[in-house]
């Protein structure tokens, strides 16, 4: 189903179970799927940006443009019931608060600046 633009994406997220990004080239760090993750969705998406490195074991990551693969995952991904539903969105929500949460992206910020000015300083 495409919405195209929609303002309130969080009345999408909370009536979904998965976020799919299938990029085929030129991602970084996919808000996409940052997003749908804090919201507690599983991350289906193509190994491209930063995309493996965001999902770590949360979700599947398959080969861009590879239809097949993207299928198979959804499927699985369809296939969690219950208590394993649950558990697999809190695993990808957990990940997303504790690897890019802002107060992990201010401390970063404050380490690489602290490093210059030693740096400058030296």
């Amino acid at each position: 189903i495409s919405l195209g633009a929609y303002e309130n994406i969080n009345h999408v997220y909370n009536a979904s179970d998965i976020i799919i990004s299938s990029s085929a080239f030129g991602e970084g760090f996919s808000n996409a799927l940052g997003e749908g993750m804090a919201s507690g969705l599983i991350p289906i998406s193509t190994n491209v940006g930063d995309a493996r490195k965001i999902i770590g074991n949360t979700g599947e990551v398959i080969s861009p443009m590879n239809k097949d693969k993207l299928y198979r995952a959804i499927k699985k991904v369809m296939s969690y019931k219950g208590q394993e539903l649950l558990l697999k969105k809190e695993e990808a929500r957990s990940r997303i608060i504790e690897k890019y949460s802002k107060e992990k992206m201010i401390l970063s910020y404050k380490n690489i600046y602290n490093a210059v000015l030693r740096d400058k300083r030296q």
